[in-house]
Order: structure tokens, then sequence, then C-alpha cells
């Protein structure tokens, strides 16, 4: 089951697996992740009209041979003078292909059937968010099978409250719209690629959020085994993938950063705060990073804020 969005700091987790067009939901977990799968069918294919596990009898010309008369014996082998007698029919018929016949006699056997293409990828999500020890989280994100997202709403806007920043819900509603367009861009035709999804979601967070305040974004949108991200600050993602030695990192983000603890990221003021700063320059979404990679069965995509990074390696 899905966790409730909270005030929390989180890391969001998510697996894709292949489904068909009828597939379900996800689940939840902590943080933002996903992992790619495919569900297959193990199932023997054999020639029509033969049993599992047997083997095609293929056109015998030893078979025919038999069938000329009754007062002809049909040849098991060579015969004596050349010492192949031992052989028996069986190794004779494997000589033969059992669609010489029919391309003797003019028969064009039919192409076959291009395979069907495999089931797209899905995310099997989950998110967490960690309680601060002081004060509300002003974290925030979503998770679908199609899409994820985390913004780390930005903690000391709290000191311009009286012009009424809530960084906590400027992130809620960053998130809250960016998810809408994945959702309605992923049942769309459309030319763009899945990287272009990802940043007109972001840019869309931006554009109809109506809350002040700070929060840096990352979206991530997932098109059949194709993965776009954008990026805008020092929360970010890895891609990881499963090999005999463990998780391996396969795609990662980097941080954007102005100066030393002074990420991009998204604002929204009011004017009566704005005439304060007439020289403040905002970060925008165009100035957002874009991933493109593609993921397999199995795979993990983590999404995360800044706190995973400070405090863990990527080993860990």
């Amino acid at each position: 089951q899905d966790t409730a969005p909270g005030g929390h700091e989180h890391v969001p987790l998510s697996h894709a697996r292949t489904v068909d067009k009828l597939g379900g939901g996800g689940g939840g977990l902590g943080g933002l992740a996903g992992r790619a799968g495919r569900f297959t069918d193990d199932t023997d294919v054999g020639m029509p009209g033969q049993r599992q596990g047997s083997m095609p009898r293929p056109f015998s010309i030893c078979g025919s041979l038999a069938a000329l008369g009754d007062d002809e014996e049909e040849p098991s082998g060579m015969d004596s003078k050349n010492n192949m007698s031992s052989f028996s029919k069986e190794v004779f018929e494997g000589l033969y292909d059992g669609e010489l016949r029919l391309r003797m006699d003019g028969f064009t056997l039919p192409e076959p059937a291009p395979q069907s293409r495999s089931p797209p990828l899905r995310l099997y999500t989950g998110a967490q968010m960690l309680k601060k020890k002081v004060g509300a989280c002003e974290d925030y994100f979503f998770h679908d099978d199609h899409g994820l997202g985390v913004a780390d709403g930005v903690g000391c806007m709290v000191q311009f409250a009286s012009y009424g920043i809530n960084a906590a819900e400027y992130a809620k509603q960053l998130m809250i719209h960016a998810a809408e367009a994945l959702r309605q861009s992923a049942g769309a035709v459309s030319k763009d690629s899945v990287e272009q999804r990802a940043v007109a979601a972001l840019s869309a967070g931006e554009t109809n959020a109506q809350a002040y305040g700070a929060s840096t974004i990352t979206v991530l949108s997932l098109d059949g085994n194709s993965v776009g991200v954008a990026n805008l600050g020092d929360s970010g993602f890895l891609h990881l993938r499963k090999r005999s030695r463990g998780f391996q990192v396969v795609t990662k983000s980097e941080e954007q950063q102005h100066s030393w603890n002074c990420p991009y990221q998204l604002t929204r003021l009011p004017q009566t705060l704005l005439s304060r700063f007439p020289r403040l320059s905002l970060d925008t979404a165009s100035d957002c990073e874009q991933y493109g990679f593609n993921v397999m069965e199995g795979d993990l995509i983590l999404l995360f804020t800044d706190g995973l990074r400070d405090n863990l390696h990527e080993r860990e």
C-alpha cells in the first residue's frame, strides 16, 4: 500500500516491471525508488499438433521408400558391403530436412510471424520521509507506476513566515502539479522525448504552484524502458543494477550548486518581499539538468533529498 505523503524527509524508491495493458498499481516503501521487471511465460513451444517435449518427425526418404510396396524392404542403413548396416533408420531420417520435399515441389513456406514487443516496463514504487527532531519537515514527494518526484523545501524560509512564506506547502504543490502533468502525458500521443516530459512536468509544478516558498525539485518519467529525469538543485537520483557482487551505479545525477550549501532551487515570493531585494536573481525550471537512460527489468532507481547524499557513501 502506498505511503501517504507527509511532512518528513525521505528517500524515494521504485521498481519497474513489465506488465500487460491492464497492469495494476504499485506499492509503498521508503524514499522514492523503482525497480524494473518483466513477466515471462516459460511454456515450451512445439510444432502444431506436437506434444510438449517430443521431437517433430521430419519428412523421411526411408519412409517414402517403405511406401512403394509390400514386397520391398525398408532400408535401415547402407548394405553390408559398405559395413553400414549397424546404423538404424532414424540415423538417416535425421540427415534430411523435413521441409525439403515441400521446397522441391515449389511450395514456399510462409514468413514467420514477427515476435510481439515485450510488455512495457513499469515502476513498483514506495517512499519514506523521516521526521525532523525539531520543527516541521518541508519535503514532499509523489510516486506511481510511470513517475517519481521529490521536492526539498528550504527550511530557512521560515524566517519570512510573516510574508506568507510556507516552504512545506510550496514543495507539496510542486509535487502535486508535476505528478498531474506526468499522468496526463503518460496516456497521450506525443513526439516529446521522455526527458522533455520530465522537464515539462517540472515546469508545470513551477507554473501552477500558488504557495510562496523555495524548494529543490527532481522529477522522473518512465516510458517503456526509457527514463527521463529533470533535476534542479542538490536532490538527485541513483540508477542501480544488480551484478554478481551487488548493486552497481549505472547512472547518477550531479548536484547543482551556486556555491557551497547554496543549491539551485525554484522560488516563489510575494511582491512585498521581492521589493526588498531588487537585485535578486531567481532560478527557474529552464535551469534544470536533463538525464536520459534505459532501464532493464530488476533495475533500482533511487530518488532522494540531499540528506541521503550528505550522510551515505554510494557503496552504502
